[in-house]
């Protein structure tokens, strides 16, 4: 086999990267693309590049370099100010079949629409519960237990979270790794 990669009949069916091989030319016991035990390959291109930022004007992903709330430099950000009432409603109502709780902070700024969309579901005798939007650093969270007196039955609740979480905090969405930037540390 030269190359596996160049199919030499020029008629292969499939429109993907592929190992093109004929039969008999492997051992049955090889692992070929149609294996779902095959890994897939390592992606060609490893450096992260800046998307141009007129590729999603008005998406909820905006690129670029925006300061966080806890002083990193991030390349791009989830644009939670675009979510409408409905949308933070949603996603109250998905926290609120998980948990429950007697009362609920937001931290400022990011966590108020949505400390505001779960008041209605406010039951007595549960836990605090403080809520945020985005989750860089978790510092947030902790001043805000600290400013609430640090009390033993309080959790916490992040729509998305970009870095390490407190054990007592609950994301709905994490951000991997290979997602975060260098420049933040987080990643």
């Amino acid at each position: 086999m030269k190359n596996p990669r160049i199919c030499k009949n020029g008629n292969c069916p499939l429109d993907y990267p592929h190992d093109h091989v004929r039969a008999g030319d492997i051992p049955q016991w090889m692992p070929t693309i149609d294996d779902p035990a095959q890994p897939a390959r390592w992606p060609d291109r490893l450096q992260w590049e800046r998307p141009d930022r007129r590729s999603n004007a008005n998406g909820f992903f905006k690129f670029g370099w925006f300061a966080s709330h806890s002083g990193f430099q991030l390349p791009w950000k989830i644009d939670f100010d675009r979510f409408t009432d409905e949308d933070w409603e949603s996603i109250a109502a998905l926290i609120n079949g998980k948990f429950a709780f007697r009362s609920v902070y937001g931290i400022p700024r990011g966590g108020e629409p949505l400390a505001r969309a779960l008041d209605k579901y406010v039951t007595p005798g549960y836990p605090i519960l403080i809520v945020d939007d985005m989750l860089t650093t978790g510092r947030s969270f902790i001043h805000a237990r600290a400013a609430l007196g640090n009390p033993e039955d309080v959790f916490g609740v992040t729509v998305c979270a970009r870095g390490p979480v407190p054990d007592w905090v609950w994301p709905i969405l994490t951000v991997n790794e290979w997602a975060q930037s260098r420049a933040t540390g987080l990643g």
